[in-house]
């Protein structure tokens, strides 16, 4: 049976623009379905996978030795963006690899773990609803090819390599626990708000490591906003008023992020802040 969201009735004559419309539609739907069929038909894997700029797991494959590879390397192009709506050829250049417990001890102060919502949905198949991936995955390959560095990606170790999501979901609370999070709000403050709201990223705001440049651009935004509000005295009060606002705001966001990570806990019990005004709030 071929289900009713991929068909289309063709009249006998074309009418111009609407049959061409109609017409690609049904390439599109088609190519859609041709999509999940192939991405059902991939081989199935198993394991922790981790993605890396290919340069990185050239490196990384030379320091462990083919031999020790039990799966081959997956180029994420090939294996997944090439046929997804949120493919972009960006990824051409990356790929995954699995690690088995000696290399996640070996490689722990390398790997980076991905912390973000997801944002514009897409998928595959006649509903649109297979396979479906985030598009907002580009600042984790930029970060982790600018910085060296393995990272891992909740639909990357999951739907791009063919692992099942029960296998996914049953580590990733330890990995987050373990191992050092980059979350994309270290790279647009403004996103944090949302990031404290999401009861997901819960386990991935409280517990764990942060990434050490990523806190550092946070902290340096913070103090180039607090400068730039020290410069506007003799602007407007309209204006300063707005400049003022947008600190306080991203303030009380990042307080809010100490407060859950126990900060102003451990201030209280210590002389940390013995010196200053304090209230806990």
């Amino acid at each position: 049976r071929i289900m009713h969201c991929c068909l289309r009735k063709r009249n006998n004559g074309p009418r111009v623009g609407v049959d061409s419309m109609k017409n690609e539609e049904v390439n599109n739907d088609n190519n859609e379905v041709d999509a999940a069929t192939w991405y059902k038909s991939r081989s199935h894997h198993t394991g922790m996978w981790f993605v890396g700029h290919k340069s990185v797991i050239k490196e990384i494959l030379q320091d462990i030795g083919d031999d020790d590879i039990r799966q081959e390397p997956i180029n994420l192009w090939d294996a997944f963006f090439s046929r997804h709506p949120v493919g972009n050829e960006y990824c051409k250049d990356f790929m995954a690899v699995p690690l088995n417990d000696d290399e996640l001890v070996k490689y722990h102060n390398r790997i980076r773990v991905a912390s973000y919502r997801w944002e514009n949905t897409k998928g595959v198949g006649c509903d649109g609803r297979e396979y479906t991936a985030p598009s907002n995955y580009m600042w984790f390959l930029k970060w982790i090819e600018t910085n060296k560095v393995l990272g891992w990606m909740d639909f990357m170790a999951n739907i791009v390599v063919n692992v099942s999501g029960g296998e996914t979901i049953a580590y990733m609370g330890s990995l987050y626990a373990e191992y050092t999070t980059i979350s994309q709000w270290m790279t647009d403050t403004m996103l944090l708000e949302g990031a404290l709201e999401r009861g997901w990223i819960y386990q991935e705001t409280a517990f764990g490591a942060f990434d050490g440049r990523g806190v550092s651009m946070v902290l340096d935004e913070m103090r180039q906003l607090g400068l730039a509000l020290s410069a506007t005295r003799g602007n407007s009060l309209k204006e300063r008023k707005s400049n003022c606002l947008h600190f306080l705001k991203k303030a009380e966001h990042l307080s809010k992020l100490l407060d859950r990570r126990g900060y102003f806990a451990i201030a209280q019990s210590t002389d940390i802040l013995c010196d200053r005004q304090y209230e806990y709030y």
